[in-house]
């Protein structure tokens, strides 16, 4: 357009304003310091660039947690491949703190008393426990006492608020209380009688003291002994004590040795004139039931 007689001049140009794409870099997040690298979520549209401390991939949106506690802005930038037209925008990642699972169990425990733990684990408000046999607890301090002997690994799970947990697992060995216990072969008879041991105690790590009355001995089975007569029955007692980590228990019986009859008398005269009473002393051993005499 134009003005007759004048400077003016004017024109008249058609322009497209392209909008911005739209972009969605999805809910913020939060990770656990402990876990592996993530991929963010429900960013759109994708085939942006990510940029910010953690990126592993700025393409795929990988973040890695071991960057340590913290908040994180990340930025997300794109470009309309159809249109060029780009824009970026932010979301916020947490790299939440990790607890400490942390506990001391002794090494060596009994089936007749609670194990003997200690929590020490730091940053946790909630403890999952379980003993390594299908039982479990739920607690700071708990009291387990194993109902069988064996060995167990014992976890620990600690658990904060923000849901981010650790865990630990220590072993220990669980043995019964001993039950001394034992039987004698024969258990009766005439001397000199050879009496066998049967050492029948339930337990583990046993440590053994036999009293066998004519000696004593810490071997787990002693050798046979030969007990001798009286001049009545004599008894010989027999204790055996059974010792380990979770106590002391102790078993009794006797061997009782009937005495072989041994005979024996003695006059008041060795010599003397006929006809005469002569006194005779029975002075035989051995308890013998019946006496049977021969005066030639």
């Amino acid at each position: 357009e134009f003005g007759s007689e004048t400077c003016y001049s004017s024109d008249e140009v058609q322009m497209e304003v392209i909008p911005l794409p739209v972009i969605d870099p999805g809910m913020d997040e939060t990770f656990c310091g402990n876990v592996s690298i993530q991929n963010l979520e429900t960013f759109d549209p994708i085939g942006g660039t990510w940029e910010g401390v953690g990126i592993v991939d700025p393409a795929t949106g990988t973040f890695d947690p071991s960057v340590g506690e913290g908040v994180y802005d990340l930025i997300y930038w794109y470009a309309d491949p159809l249109t060029g037209c780009a824009d970026t925008t932010q979301k916020t990642v947490t790299v939440a703190p990790v607890p400490n699972a942390d506990f001391t169990i002794a090494p060596l425990g009994c089936t007749d008393a609670p194990a003997d733990i200690e929590n020490i684990s730091t940053g946790a408000t909630i403890y999952l426990w379980e003993w390594g046999n299908s039982g479990t607890s739920v607690g700071a301090d708990p009291s387990y006492t194993y109902p069988d002997e064996g060995i167990f690994d014992v976890q620990l799970i600690a658990i904060n608020d923000a849901g981010c947990e650790d865990t630990l697992m220590l072993s220990t060995e669980i043995i019964n209380p001993p039950m001394a216990s034992f039987s004698l072969t024969p258990v009766e008879g005439c001397a000199p009688l050879e009496v066998a041991f049967t050492n029948n105690s339930i337990g583990q790590y046993l440590e053994y003291e036999w009293d066998l009355s004519i000696l004593t001995t810490q071997d787990a089975l002693p050798a046979n002994q030969i007990y001798t007569q009286g001049d009545d029955v004599l008894e010989y007692p027999i204790s055996l004590i059974a010792t380990n980590f979770c106590g002391v228990s102790e078993a009794l019986d006797t061997v009782v040795v009937l005495p072989q009859p041994i005979a024996g008398f003695g006059t008041d005269l060795d010599e003397f004139c006929s006809p005469w009473t002569v006194n005779i002393n029975n002075i035989s051993v051995g308890n013998p039931d019946t006496n049977e005499w021969d005066f030639g």
